[in-house]
């Protein structure tokens, strides 16, 4: 399946109410092929990412270290494609429908995502590693396989098609 077959595929997963949900589940071995955006943002469970059959390239690809780069305005872009809506999360102890969930932006020369799970904990996977940290409480700074990125947004990601109460 290459890059476009991908998107329309998770779209097509998105559409018919899918909301992250592996929480403790650990990646298999194909999990390496996820990134962290895909953690954050899609999180999907490992018989997803098997059938979707993800490459090295994923499905986060635009030229993430570019001086001008808008990470969270192309990560809303890219999150829209695929049917979901990214907001800013103004208040972050604000409680989230069924449909949502919230991830943090952090950077520093590049770029990382965080999920918050549903019992309030961060999880970051590392790169493209099976390896995934947790955090009790949302970090300002994050140090991840020798780079350290700073805190730099919180965002709310809602699947309109999926319940929301």
């Amino acid at each position: 399946m290459n890059k476009e077959q991908t998107i329309v595929a998770i779209k097509d997963m998105f559409k018919k109410g899918y909301v992250p949900s592996r929480y403790d589940e650990p990646y298999a071995a194909s999990g390496g092929m996820v990134n962290c955006f895909e953690h954050a943002c899609l999180n999907l469970k490992n018989n997803q990412i098997e059938k979707l059959n993800l490459d090295w390239e994923g499905v986060y690809a635009f030229d993430f270290f570019a001086a001008s780069y808008n990470v969270a305005e192309k990560t809303a872009l890219r999150l829209n494609i695929m049917g979901l809506i990214m907001e800013p999360d103004k208040v972050s102890h604000i409680k989230l429908s069924k449909n949502q969930w919230r991830i943090a932006l952090f950077y520093q020369n590049s770029f990382h995502f965080l999920l918050q799970e549903k019992d309030g904990t961060w999880s970051a996977k590392k790169n493209w590693t099976t390896i995934v940290e947790h955090f009790e409480s949302l970090p300002e700074k994050l140090s991840l396989c020798g780079d350290t990125y700073n805190l730099h947004s919180v965002h709310i990601i809602t699947n309109p098609y999926a319940e929301s109460e």
